[in-house]
Formats: C-alpha cells, sequence, structure tokens
C-alpha cells in the first residue's frame, strides 16, 4: 500500500468515526429531549418547585416566596433553601413559554446532551477515537444521565454538567502546567467553573469545596514536577483562588448575609454521629452503600426515586475494573487522569456520605457521569487489550470498539423498553392525580366559597396552584396559612382548605351557619361533594 493510499484510508476513517459520534450525540439529544410531558408524566414535587419559581422570577424577579432577586429560593418551608440557579434557568424559558413543564425540563435535556458531548471529549483526549465512541455512547444510555437529564431538578442535569467542565479544564490546566507553561487563565477558568458549580445544587456546595482543594492540590503538584518557580506557581495559584471566590461569591454572600437560610438544608440532612468512631463508621457505611455494586448495576425496579436504576448492568465488571487501573500507578494513564477519575468520584459521593438516607440518587448526583466515565475507562483498556494493543486508528480497533457500542447501546434500549412499558415505574414519585386534580379546579374552584381538599401528598397546595392557573402575582398576595417549622404544610391558600380526611369538611360544614357554596373533593376526584345553602351533610358523615 502506498503512502497515499494510507493516507485515504487513514482519513476515510477518521470520518467513519466522526459520523458514528455525531449519531451518538444525536441519539442522545433526541433521549432527552423528546416526549418531555410524558417520561416521566408531570410531575414530581421538587420539580415543579424549581418551574413554578422560573417563572414566577420571569414575572415578578422574585420567587414564589417574594424573595427578589433570589440566591437561595424557598423551596418546602424553612428548611427547604437551595441555591437558585436552575430556577433561574427555568425563568429564562419561563419568560417566553409562560409556566410550562415541558419547557423547564428541555433546559435538563440540553444540559444532559452537552454533557455527553464534553464525556466524548474527555474519551478522546484520554483513549483518542476509541473513547470518544464509548465515553459517549455509554453516558448517551446510562439510566441514571438519562433519567436526570429528563427531570427539571436543580440536583440532576446541572451538577453533572459542572462536573465534567470542571475536570476537563484541571485535566488542561495540569497538562500545560507540566509541561513548563504557566497556564494562569486556564487555573482562573478552572476556578471560576469551581466556583460557579456552587449555586447548582445544595450538595455542590461541599463538592465544590472538595475541587477547590483537589485543584490546589494539582497545580503545586504540576508545578513541581515541571520545575517551575515558585513565582510562577503563587501566580497560578492566586489565579485559581480568584476564580474560585469569584464564581463562588453568590453563596459566600448568602452564608454571611442569610447563614440560616444557608444553612437550612444541612442542619436537616447531614447525620449527627456520638463520638468519632461512629461518625467514621457511618461515613465510610455511606461511601461503600453509594458504590455497592447492586445499587449501582442491579436494582431495576427498586427506586428509591430512580425507578429505572442507576448504570447500565453490563457496566458492572467494568466499573471495578476500572477503579482497579485508576489505583495502580503501572496502569499506564496519567497521573492527571487517574487523580481526577478516582478523586471526583469520591468528592461526588462526598455529600451524600455525610447525610442520612443513604445510598442517595441525588446528593450524589455527580456520580451519575463520574460512574460511566469509569466505567468507560475500564471498557476502553478491556478493547486495547483485545486488539492486541494494536494501533488506535487500525480497522481491528474500530470493529472491536463498533461491536462494544452496539452492545452499550442494545442494553440501553431494553432498560428504556422495560421503564416505557411500564405504568407503575413511570407513577413513582411524580403525584400525577394532583396534577389531574389541579388541571380539574382550574376554572371550577372560583366558584364556591369554599374548596376543601383531601389532597394528601408533599406540596398540594403548589399544584393546585400552577395547574389552577393561579400567576405568580397572585401566589405572592395571596392569603395562606401553614404549619411546621422545617417544612411547611399548607391548611389554606386563599378559598382552599387542605384537609387531612374529607369528613373534616362536612364536620365543618355542619358547625358553620351554612349560607355559602362549598366543594368538597379528594386526591383522586372519587369523592366530589356540593354543599349548597341550608343542606345539611349528616348523610354524608354518615357515609
Amino acid at each position: 500500500m502506498t503512502h497515499s493510499e494510507s493516507y485515504s484510508d487513514s482519513k476515510r476513517l477518521r470520518g467513519g468515526i466522526l459520523v458514528v459520534f455525531l449519531c451518538i450525540i444525536a441519539l442522545a439529544g433526541m433521549l432527552r429531549l423528546l416526549y418531555l410531558d410524558a417520561y416521566p408524566p408531570p410531575v414530581n414535587e421538587d420539580e415543579l418547585s424549581n418551574i413554578y419559581d422560573g417563572w414566577s422570577i420571569a414575572e415578578t424577579w422574585a420567587d414564589r416566596s417574594s424573595r427578589r432577586f433570589p440566591i437561595l429560593c424557598k423551596g418546602w418551608g424553612p428548611g427547604d433553601y437551595r441555591p437558585s440557579m436552575f430556577a433561574w434557568l427555568c425563568a429564562g424559558v419561563s419568560a417566553w413559554t409562560g409556566f410550562s413543564v415541558i419547557a423547564c425540563r428541555a433546559v435538563s435535556g440540553v444540559l444532559g446532551t452537552l454533557t455527553v458531548g464534553l464525556a466524548g471529549l474527555w474519551g478522546y483526549r484520554a483513549f483518542g477515537h476509541l473513547g470518544a465512541m464509548v465515553f459517549a455512547a455509554l453516558l448517551t444510555v446510562s439510566p441514571w444521565h438519562l433519567q436526570f437529564s429528563r427531570f427539571a431538578h436543580e440536583g440532576t442535569a446541572l451538577p453533572g454538567i459542572f462536573v465534567i467542565a470542571i475536570l476537563l479544564l484541571l485535566r488542561r490546566s495540569a497538562m500545560v502546567t507540566q509541561r513548563g507553561a504557566s497556564a494562569r487563565w486556564w487555573w482562573f477558568s478552572a476556578g471560576l467553573m469551581i466556583g460557579l458549580s456552587t449555586s447548582s445544587y445544595g450538595a455542590t456546595r461541599l463538592t465544590g469545596l472538595l475541587f477547590a482543594v483537589l485543584a490546589f492540590g494539582m497545580a503545586i503538584y504540576a508545578g513541581r514536577v515541571s520545575r517551575m518557580g515558585i513565582s510562577n506557581v503563587a501566580t497560578m495559584l492566586g489565579a485559581l483562588v480568584l476564580g474560585t471566590t469569584l464564581g463562588a461569591s453568590p453563596q459566600i454572600w448568602s452564608f454571611f448575609s442569610e447563614r440560616e437560610a444557608f444553612l437550612g438544608r444541612a442542619n436537616v440532612v447531614v447525620f449527627h454521629a456520638f463520638d468519632l468512631i461512629d461518625a467514621v463508621e457511618v461515613f465510610f457505611g455511606n461511601v461503600w452503600a453509594n458504590l455497592d455494586p447492586r445499587y449501582l448495576f442491579m436494582n431495576f425496579g427498586e427506586p428509591g426515586k430512580l425507578p429505572v436504576g442507576r448504570c447500565l448492568t453490563v457496566g458492572l465488571p467494568f466499573f471495578y475494573f476500572g477503579i482497579m487501573l485508576l489505583l495502580v500507578p503501572w496502569s499506564r494513564i496519567s497521573w492527571i487522569d487517574r487523580i481526577l477519575l478516582l478523586g471526583g468520584v469520591l468528592i461526588c459521593i462526598a455529600p451524600a456520605a455525610v447525610t442520612r438516607t443513604n445510598p442517595n440518587g441525588y446528593r450524589a448526583s455527580g456520580c451519575a457521569v463520574m460512574v460511566p466515565m469509569v466505567v468507560a475507562t475500564g471498557m476502553c483498556f478491556c478493547l486495547q487489550w483485545i486488539s492486541g494493543r494494536i494501533s488506535r486508528e487500525s480497522h481491528a480497533t474500530r470493529n472491536i470498539t463498533v461491536v462494544m457500542v452496539i452492545i452499550i447501546l442494545s442494553s440501553g434500549a431494553y432498560n428504556i423498553l422495560r421503564y416505557v412499558r411500564s405504568d407503575s415505574l413511570q407513577q413513582i414519585n411524580q403525584q400525577t392525580e394532583l396534577v389531574s386534580l389541579g388541571k380539574w379546579l382550574r376554572g371550577r374552584g372560583d366558584r364556591y366559597d369554599r374548596v376543601y381538599l383531601a389532597a394528601g401528598g408533599n406540596q398540594s397546595d403548589l399544584y393546585i396552584v400552577a395547574f389552577g392557573g393561579m400567576t405568580p402575582q397572585e401566589f405572592q398576595s395571596a392569603e395562606r396559612v401553614v404549619w411546621g417549622n422545617v417544612n411547611e404544610y399548607c391548611t389554606q391558600l386563599n378559598q382552599y382548605y387542605f384537609i387531612g380526611h374529607i369528613k373534616e369538611a362536612y364536620q365543618a360544614w355542619e358547625a358553620s351557619a351554612r349560607n355559602e357554596r362549598w366543594l368538597v373533593v379528594n386526591r383522586d376526584r372519587t369523592v366530589v361533594s356540593e354543599l349548597t345553602p341550608g343542606m345539611s351533610a349528616g348523610g354524608l358523615l354518615g357515609e
């Protein structure tokens, strides 16, 4: 074969790989942006908080609790303040669409698709074209990341894209520094991304701090390896600290200006140990719970807020093989990649490890990206070994990689089909009955002096507000009665009264003057009673 023929074959090979990679990204976008109104069905209460707050910010520059230009949004009471970045992203789309579950879920869909592309970029930098396809394909159909890319929840796709962006920037910063260049702008950019990540989710305030510590250590080590002078290393560290401080400034401000709100969620969820031994035992027990093979790879149908499970079962051996490869220096993985992948996994687990209720898919949300990346690392090494450690550009390596990508996508398709064919799995944690109740009351509830709702569920008043058509301006000025020191349970919102049992409404009617029109309805509308002036509810009480 002549040199020109070899060059032509190599060019065609690269072109074919690029086409496959772009097809994977297109598939990732389709899986994350199509049928957002149906899979999952609308809507989880945490999603609804962000969606309604986003609409409220777009309409009034304040969240639904009237906090102007919020850095923290008040969710389900004093114990549920959360960073407002996702609500502001929802505000951006809500300014055009109004209240829309689909539009705000699309924010996560776009972020998730971008994350897949960035994971492919990491794979390319570490393993060439082979890595680009495997990393992107695995994250495309990873159940954990796919579900998180379809929820309008701040703890889903948003932390993931920050994690991969931080890893890429730190990798680039350390590599440039290791070659002896100053790279201060790269370190500043990495610090800025780390700082900004603290505003994405409550858990990322801890992960941001830990990533900053990791970056600081990497900068010192990279400078030492390249034998840079102290002044150059100090300049890079200064750039890193400046970028981190600037990015984290909203959260730093809220820590000092509204500390009770800043610490509200942490005070509720962080575990309290009896002594040091107990703390160590609980901490490492939580770490293992979030790395357990059954939890990560074999728990389909055991939801814990993730009904499709966490990761593809086919990835189980490759994850733990990848961990072993990253732990040993002779695995031919650079120290930069070993530190970032291992450190990234542990950092992303940290918020779950120090809180109650473990394992926790949301508090360890960065692992939705990190675990597939470690799995892909193990896969790429196995593929290289199977192909005889020959050139990454060879046809043999390409063919083996294509087979692996087909296996990954087929395994993902199996999980997706199991989910879309199961109504029970789709309904988990979504409170669809409250959505239907809110829509049913729209325009109907205003006809009555009082509407008694035995609605149950979490934040049922927000469902009546959002799907009943109450605007943010109306909600902010509404008469609202609540109780609870951590979570707020609404008992009255204008003419709506929220009760535990349907008979409470009939008893209130019998004790009243009976000169109003009341409507009494339960969660699934199997009981709908209209009480009119003079009518007795005695017979209804006897039911």
